[in-house]
């Protein structure tokens, strides 16, 4: 999984203010994830500075109160520069109780893409479930933070994440906090990854909790942005035909991905042609001596192709004349 959960620092709680601590070991270019839960949704926290607001939420049971009452899932971002340290102070003017904690998250690639959904649970009770309102693009290789508010002091397990078109992981609860003052409420922060898949519907949220409950939960989807490696076929040897494979695990190609294949062959002036629906990009040729074994001149040619997912199985190549010539393809996201 090229996303991955990092660390995550202590729980921090507070009236009107809250003092939430970095985790360790950030560095440049991770990505920072704070998740606030309050009460009550009239009383909204103050977006901290050099933070976004992804979303927020509001879900609950019963009249405001203690373990009661409705609670307002606040959860901000922003790219780490390396600086990070201490605490992040959150304000939330007229507040009653809160509870906030932050993450960090780790990747292979030059950036993030994020997107956010939310949904409720209205009912009290000690099973929770929360269906997002929107399906925010889940697809293969992405990963799911969860912030999950509750309107009381219970503890969680159990957790889980569904949506129709994906099987996700069992999860790791990575915290999951409680407030000591005021009208009572609970942080739960929760993490799920897939490798196959496309959502064609809206997560839902579910878990045990310790004791009667409703609130809220926010869904923040993760994805690398850039190119970075996503897995390589089995190469293929021979002289004048070549079937090297099409990547293939733990599935085949995304529509978008990049496939890159090379073809090394002996010897020039016999080329390899160029493989219908492919790109020849670059094809030199160097060498010394005579043409014979473990000598002479070889040919390199750098094919390319943006998936359309219709790849699969082997690509057929053609060196007419060629004597001894081999081949594989690599695959980016």
């Amino acid at each position: 999984m090229a996303i991955d959960f990092g660390a995550i620092g202590a729980a921090a709680t507070g009236t009107t203010s809250l003092a939430v601590a970095h985790p360790t070991g950030i560095t440049t270019g991770q990505l920072l994830l704070l998740g606030v839960v309050s009460k009550y949704p009239a009383a909204p926290p103050t977006t901290p500075s050099g933070w976004t607001l992804l979303t927020s939420v509001a879900g609950g049971a019963g009249a405001s109160g203690a373990d009661s009452g409705d609670v307002l899932v606040s959860v901000y971002a922003k790219v780490a520069d390396g600086t990070e340290s201490g605490t992040v102070t959150v304000t939330i003017t007229g507040g009653n109780t809160a509870i906030g904690r932050m993450l960090r998250a780790t990747g292979e690639g030059t950036g993030f893409s994020v997107a956010a959904a939310s949904g409720a649970d209205t009912s009290s009770g000690t099973g929770y479930s929360a269906t997002c309102t929107t399906n925010p693009g889940i697809t293969q290789d992405d990963r799911m933070f969860c912030f999950t508010g509750g309107n009381s002091d219970v503890t969680w397990s159990g957790t889980a994440l569904t949506a129709t078109g994906v099987t996700f992981d069992a999860g790791a609860e990575r915290g999951d906090s409680l407030t000591s003052g005021g009208d009572d409420c609970g942080l739960l922060v929760s993490e799920f990854g897939l490798t196959v898949g496309t959502a064609s519907a809206a997560p839902v949220l579910t878990s045990t909790a310790s004791g009667a409950v409703a609130g809220a939960t926010v869904v923040v989807r993760l994805r690398e942005t850039g190119l970075r490696f996503a897995g390589a076929g089995l190469g293929n040897s021979g002289s004048t035909s070549l079937t090297p494979s099409i990547p293939s695990s733990p599935s085949g190609p995304l529509a978008g991905d990049l496939l890159v294949m090379a073809v090394e062959n002996k010897y020039p002036p016999n080329l390899p042609t160029t493989p219908s629906g492919w790109t020849l990009q670059r094809q030199a040729s160097a060498g010394n001596g005579l043409d014979i074994v473990d000598a002479g001149t070889v040919s390199m040619a750098v094919y390319t192709r943006i998936s359309d997912v219709t790849e699969t199985g082997t690509v057929s190549v053609t060196v007419t004349g060629g004597n001894s010539a081999r081949a594989r393809i690599w695959r980016f996201r």
